[in-house]
């Protein structure tokens, strides 16, 4: 009875919903409700003809009036809602319209506008014989359509590159430099990549020591009348001008670092100059830095020193002041970083100098709360059901002095899944403590000075327990973890694992489930067992940083277990006709494991996001090892995954499981899946997405009972597909996420009845629902 009462009020919730997208479509017949007389709806906006190598997407960004945003291309749902209000000035009006979207209507002066805006920009893409115009067409009463044509022409190439710098310190710096120049003879002329070249050679000369070198001292000189369609170009590098005479010039001037001074906790105080100490109450000196502070210091000195990359003596470098602002800004201790530099009087006076001017370093630094405790109420998405969590976390971000984190976390958790006939639900408890000890450093007799502060690595410990209880089976793991992260670039991060240990212990298994499992490939999964594995993992990801645009994420992770105590026990035990090694009596697990996963993000498209993902995961028992361990194996299904199948719900391949086993629990050695994502924002804190998902898990070897689980040449016909529509809550520091899915393609249906979709008759039953908390990729 409880279940029924749960699927009417899921059902009746959906027919809510779509009555309401069926109320704005019908809204949608009048689009021009609030477009006034003699005014048009801006309907659609066309870029026509040859474009050259120019994308109609970067076109459209200088196009000054848009079309009323279309959700799947085709459905203006914010205009639609906007249009639901009426006349009246009252609450439910001023709401539908605050978030609705109002008419664009067409404006011929952002037209006009448009179309220079589209001619400048060709220009400077190199097209200098580009012709644009644009026409309105009335596409219907009150609605109309923008057209802009534009014939490209033939675009201008660099048909050679000179260059002519003045300074006669600098040229050789310049010249040596060109390899890496952006600018190539034989390419477009493109004002962008030129004003790109600008910036990378001024960033050059800033990384040798001109800290006063800007950009403005470069410029192009274009000759378009020596052939057609061919431009000799030159850069123009000029000298400084002179500080007492603008009407004089000079060389460059280097510039060295004098003293370098830390402020501590002056949060919006700015001093006048880097030696300025008005209101600090003490000073510290820490060779060869002097730190000012109002308070005792709460970490130890030498902790600036290793994350500070400004040398006093030293020529000023640009990427000196990055690096330590990056290592500042990873520390959780400290809050917020400002890193000026102050000119010194100049002594030296004489016109023409060549000697270096000298700067001086004032690094402001702020302190965070060094300890924190929290209590979070939350909802789980880690096995892909509706469930419950809550965690006490108490956080010290400053443990010995030296910016070290240590973290302990207690975790209870419930989490609601349905057993095989879909109907009877059941709950699965989780419950553990978690701690950790991160170290700014690389705690390792490898590593110079300079891979430390330019690879930003950490060393973290880490120790936890945890109790998990099925109805079908109770395990606890202990486990203890030794790692390396290093930072490779912006976008890359390594992790290596020296170590890490895993003490699995099954106490308790159902009578039922033992029985399914006894004489199966599945049965050393469920038996306790020793982990002792080393791994490493690559971490590509332009996602967090990337708000908009297109964004790469890609992950590959490899790890091997039992090699060390193979070769270390010699002890043989016997279970059956199985022998294998053990260490204290419980058998340690050998495996080689290797996971990929790549994601690419189209974002920006109509204010709507693409998004992709590919996985594919192999783990080889071998050695001491028949199968691979539980916590190892790869499953599929629930809110992150194919979402048309519970959690362990499918595969693997087309085997169905023994029906009196009540409880889904496949897993297996291979998994493949590849999910592919419409998110479109529809009203306020609302987005909507559109997905479809494929894939399904594979054994390496025939079991007792099936082959149909092993991955063969014909895998493609195993491939389970699924598609849904989900909704969203975006409330910026979570997202509240609800999809609904369909099966398209059962692979452990009759093969006659594969194709769902086609053979069976949809009912509400046919929906498997996911609620969870956050993207699922």
């Amino acid at each position: 009875m409880p279940d029924n009462n749960y699927n009417r009020i899921v059902t009746c919730a959906l027919y809510s919903a779509l009555c309401i997208v069926f109320l704005v479509v019908v809204s949608a017949c009048d689009t021009t409700k609030y477009v006034a007389d003699g005014d048009y709806l801006l309907n659609r906006v066309y870029i026509e003809g040859d474009c050259g190598d120019v994308s109609h997407d970067d076109l459209m960004d200088y196009v000054r009036q848009q079309p009323n945003v279309r959700v799947l291309g085709f459905w203006r749902l914010n205009l639609d809602i906007y249009n639901l209000s009426g006349t009246k000035d009252n609450g439910w009006n001023r709401w539908l319209r605050k978030i609705g979207a109002a008419p664009v209507v067409y404006d011929s002066t952002l037209m006009d506008r448009s179309r220079e805006q589209l001619d400048m920009y060709m220009q400077s893409r190199g097209y200098f014989d580009v012709s644009v115009s644009d026409t309105m067409v009335v596409t219907d009463e009150k609605k109309c359509a923008v057209h802009y044509s534009i014939d490209a022409g033939e675009v201008y190439k660099i048909s050679h590159l000179g260059y002519y710098v003045y300074d006669d310190s600098i040229r050789p710096l310049v010249m040596a430099d060109t390899t890496n120049s952006l600018l190539q003879v034989g390419d477009a002329f493109d004002s962008n990549v030129h004003d790109a070249e600008r910036a990378r050679i001024a960033r050059n000369l800033n990384d040798k020591g001109y800290y006063y070198f800007g950009k403005d001292y470069i410029y192009f000189v274009a000759d378009s009348s020596l052939a057609p369609h061919q431009v000799a170009d030159s850069l123009v590098l000029v000298n400084a001008i002179n500080e007492n005479n603008s009407m004089l010039t000079e060389p460059h001037r280097k510039a060295v670092v004098d003293n370098i001074y830390f402020i501590i906790n002056r949060a919006g105080y700015e001093p006048t100059s880097a030696g300025d100490t008005a209101k600090a109450s003490y000073s510290t000196i820490y060779d060869p830095y002097t730190i000012y502070h109002n308070e005792d210091l709460v970490f130890k000195p030498s902790l600036l020193s290793s994350s500070c990359f400004i040398k006093p003596g030293q020529l000023y470098r640009i990427t000196d002041s990055e690096l330590t602002q990056n290592r500042f800004n990873s520390l959780k201790l400290f809050g917020s970083t400002n890193i000026k530099y102050y000119d010194k009087p100049d002594n030296d006076t004489t016109s023409y100098a060549r000697a270096p001017r000298h700067l001086d370093c004032a690094i402001t630094l702020n302190t965070n709360i060094l300890q924190s405790y929290s209590i979070d109420i939350e909802g789980t998405n880690s096995s892909g059901n509706l469930g419950g969590a809550a965690n006490l976390r108490y956080q010290h971000k400053n443990l010995f002095r030296g910016a070290e984190v240590f973290d302990i976390k207690y975790r209870i958790a419930t989490q609601n899944q349905f057993a095989r006939d879909g109907k009877e639900r059941f709950f699965t408890l989780e419950t553990g403590v978690e701690a950790s000890l991160t170290i700014p450093k690389l705690l390792a007799p490898f590593g110079s000075e300079e891979f430390h502060k330019r690879r930003n690595p950490s060393t973290v410990f880490s120790a936890a327990y945890d109790y998990q209880h099925r109805p079908d089976f109770t395990r606890t793991v202990l486990s203890t973890k030794f790692a390396y992260t290093i930072h490779g670039s912006k976008y890359v991060m390594h992790t290596i694992t020296p170590t890490e240990l895993n003490v699995v212990n099954i106490p308790v298994i159902s009578s039922s489930f033992q029985s399914y499992i006894d004489g199966t490939y599945l049965q050393y999964s469920y038996t306790d067992h020793f982990i002792w594995s080393l791994g490493y993992a690559f971490l590509f990801n332009q996602q967090k940083s990337r708000k908009s645009g297109n964004a790469w994420y890609l992950r590959f992770a490899a790890e091997t277990a039992g090699n060390v105590l193979s070769l270390l026990t010699n002890s043989q035990e016997t279970n059956g006709e199985d022998q294998y090694k053990s260490i204290w009596g419980i058998r340690f697990s050998q495996y080689v494991k290797a996971d990929l996963e790549v994601r690419y993000q189209i974002s920006d498209f109509w204010m709507n996001n693409f998004v992709y993902r590919l996985y594919a995961g192999i783990g080889i028992p071998y050695g001491n090892s028949s199968q691979l361990p539980f916590e190892k194996r790869y499953f599929v299904g629930g809110a992150n995954s194919i979402r048309a199948w519970p959690v362990r719900g499918l595969g693997p391949g087309s085997a169905v499981s023994d029906s009196q086993l009540r409880y889904h629990n496949q897993t297996s050695d291979i998994r493949l899946e590849l999910n592919a994502e419409y998110r479109y924002q529809l009203f306020s804190i609302f987005e909507g997405a559109i997905f479809a998902d494929a894939g399904n898990i594979w054994a390496l070897k025939r079991s007792a009972n099936s082959d149909e689980e092993v991955l063969s040449s014909d895998f493609l016909k195993q491939v389970a597909f699924g598609a849904g529509l989900g909704l969203r809550l975006n409330f910026d520091y979570f997202i509240l996420r609800f999809d609904a899915a369909v099966k398209l393609h059962d692979p452990m249906a009759d093969g006659g009845k594969r194709w769902v979709i086609a053979t069976e008759k949809f009912t509400g039953s046919s929906i498997n629902y996911n609620f969870a908390i956050g993207y699922p990729f």
